[in-house]
């Protein structure tokens, strides 16, 4: 392939040759792929009756091996403050939500485990409906 001129800011000629910017940009490309993460659709609930407190939910047997991250719909009966977060965090993912308003959150996993939490009712379900892997 033939060398283009180029021109930068100032006027200068520059040299510029296209097949070496293709090669990188395949070579991005298929490193971009690789890092894609492939998504599974799941189905699996569980009743959370704590009071305000953040509470382990293993779900390595609801997951596939390597799943990295959680997709969790949190559902609850009466208004209240819902929340899910990565196991071991200290930041505070707490929502309030109107009565039978779901809310959908993405987690990360940690040795199979992330964290969920109700305000004070034991009508909140959490659901995880997909994860990544």
């Amino acid at each position: 392939m033939a060398n283009l001129k180029i021109f930068d800011v100032d006027g200068v000629l520059q040299r510029f040759d296209p097949t070496a910017m293709v090669a990188a940009t395949a070579a991005a490309q298929a490193a971009a792929n690789a890092a894609v993460q492939e998504y599974h659709e799941l189905y699996a609930s569980t009743h959370q009756a704590g009071t305000d407190t953040w509470e382990d939910w293993d779900i390595s047997a609801i997951v596939p091996a390597g799943a990295r991250y959680a997709q969790v719909l949190c559902f609850n009966a009466v208004k209240q403050v819902l929340g899910a977060r990565k196991d071991g965090s200290a930041v505070e993912r707490k929502y309030n939500t109107p009565a039978e308003a779901p809310l959908m959150l993405t987690c990360e996993i940690v040795a199979g485990t992330i964290e969920i939490l109700a305000a004070a009712h034991a009508t909140a379900f959490f659901q995880i409906v997909g994860c990544w892997i």
